[in-house]
């Protein structure tokens, strides 16, 4: 019982170190005045819904407010309200602790805000530097030292996420929140999530995936970075008709080509659309190659035509033709097929758009400039480094169903093979008896095969040899004249 107690411990502790940590920092500067002065504003209720989607079976947050840190009056930024399990009472009470940051009450001020600090600080002192991801909640102005040239500033910051190698995806979600304060307004509030390193990466994507963060702010989110993975999603439409291979995609986006076994050769040919999954950036063109590779070869696609053109975010495209030849999978008597109803193979389909175009789409940059009027927010897509090629990868099954003729022929085989030699064995093995007249009297004999057996009269004397050999009844020889001895 011990045993099973620490096993469960070290499980449960093993996921938690699987999960990445989570920090939630909320911009607290004078910038930020209209969101918290406003009865409406839904700040710290969106905090609350995001925390809950995203981090609701992490072990371990951090809830913060950041603005800028001065020595000279002690203030810190971030500053940390809240480390733990994210429980609702929890999260709740750190919100109530986070305010507007006076520098001073007369006359009333407030301090700056510096976006690379608050990155820099979460991740050298919450994350020790390890993978994490940060979610930013900003009216999107930075301006360390009370710059006003919150622009200039914001470009710095901008450029900074696409050029750090170290963080590996970032969104943007624009939230609109009309808010009114004393001293400013603003129409839009703006959550950032910001991988840092791989496998923060990787479990953000997760979570969009799963569709929780776009339910609370409200979309799905503008993609800043990366711009070269994953940018197009295959479906298939239909295969062709009397084609001897048949598409199907799971729920999970993989495709499945089932075919019939027994032919040397097959060919899948079937059509589908692609569908851009960058938001706000819409394909203008791109030349298309795929091929699919499987743990032994690649075979080439043949894709038509080979010319993509405006494939927007969600937006099925025109209908693109694929074929090619299905890799050569083990015959009908292999050991993997005879006792299996088919035998499947793993592969993967590599999509590869090449000298590509993106673009913003028309609507995204008015919807910007309505919710963000005094900010180059659009700088943070146009400015980004646009890749000329990028790569979709979409898991593969290749399964062949086979006729159920070769395992009956292979069973009758073995099952004629299995009785003939047991038929043999036993006639090797047996002693049938045998009856014998020794001069009008009768007389039983057991022979085991390649035997000889000397025949007596009554008074002992041999009078004939009865011989049995591997098959067939025994024969007698040597007779002993004026005996009488025959083989019943």
């Amino acid at each position: 019982m011990r045993f099973i107690f620490l096993l469960v411990l070290l499980l449960l502790s093993a996921h938690a170190r699987a999960q990445v940590p989570q920090a939630f920092l909320v911009q607290n500067s004078g910038w930020m005045e209209p969101f918290y002065l406003d009865s409406q504003s839904r700040l710290k209720p969106l905090v609350r819904e995001v925390v809950k989607a995203v981090a609701e079976k992490n072990p371990q947050i951090m809830l913060a407010s950041f603005n800028q840190s001065v020595a000279a009056t002690n203030n810190q930024s971030p500053r940390s309200v809240y480390i733990g399990a994210p429980t609702e009472r929890a999260v709740a009470d750190a919100l109530a602790q986070i305010t507007l940051s006076e520098k001073s009450r007369k006359p009333v001020s407030y301090y700056d805000t510096d976006f690379f600090e608050m990155i820099e600080k979460t991740v050298a002192q919450f994350f020790q530097q390890k993978p994490g991801i940060i979610w930013v909640f900003t009216n999107n102005k930075n301006s360390p030292g009370n710059d006003q040239n919150t622009k200039a500033r914001n470009r710095d910051y901008y450029q900074f996420l696409h050029t750090d190698k170290s963080i590996t995806q970032v969104l943007a979600f624009p939230v609109p929140m009309p808010v009114q304060g004393k001293l400013f307004s603003a129409n839009a509030l703006m959550v950032y999530a910001i991988a840092y390193g791989e496998a923060a990466s990787i479990e953000l994507s997760q979570i969009i995936a799963s569709g929780r963060v776009d339910k609370v702010l409200g979309g799905a989110p503008a993609r800043v970075k990366p711009l070269n993975q994953n940018i197009v999603a295959f479906y298939p439409t239909a295969a062709k008709q009397g084609a001897d291979v048949r598409v199907q995609q799971t729920k999970d986006g993989q495709l499945v080509f089932t075919f019939e076994g027994g032919k040397k050769a097959v060919t899948a040919e079937f059509s589908g659309q692609f569908k851009g999954l960058v938001h706000p950036y819409e394909i203008a063109s791109a030349n298309l190659s795929a091929t699919l590779n499987t743990d032994k070869q690649s075979v080439e696609i043949n894709a038509q035509p080979a010319q993509l053109t405006r494939i927007r975010p969600g937006v099925a495209s025109s209908e693109v033709n694929l074929s090619f030849a299905i890799p050569p999978l083990p015959g009908y008597f292999s050991p993997d097929v005879l006792l299996k109803e088919g035998v499947s193979q793993r592969a993967e389909l590599k999509v590869v758009l090449a000298n590509q175009t993106l673009a913003l789409t028309p609507t995204f940059a008015s919807e910007m400039r309505a919710l963000f009027p005094e900010d180059p927010l659009m700088e943070i897509f146009s400015s980004a480094p646009m890749p000329r090629e990028s790569t979709t990868t979409v898991p593969v099954t290749i399964f062949v169903l086979h006729p159920t003729w070769p395992l009956i022929t292979a069973l009758i085989a073995a099952c004629v093979a299995l009785f003939g030699g047991l038929w043999l064995l036993s006639s090797m093995l047996r002693t049938p008896e045998y009856l014998l007249l020794v001069d009008g009297a009768t007389r039983k004999v057991r022979m085991k095969t390649n035997s000889r057996y000397a025949v007596t009269d009554r008074q002992g004397n041999a009078v004939a040899t009865l011989t049995r050999g591997r098959f067939g009844k025994p024969s007698l020889s040597e007779i002993a004249p004026g005996h009488s001895v025959t083989l019943k």
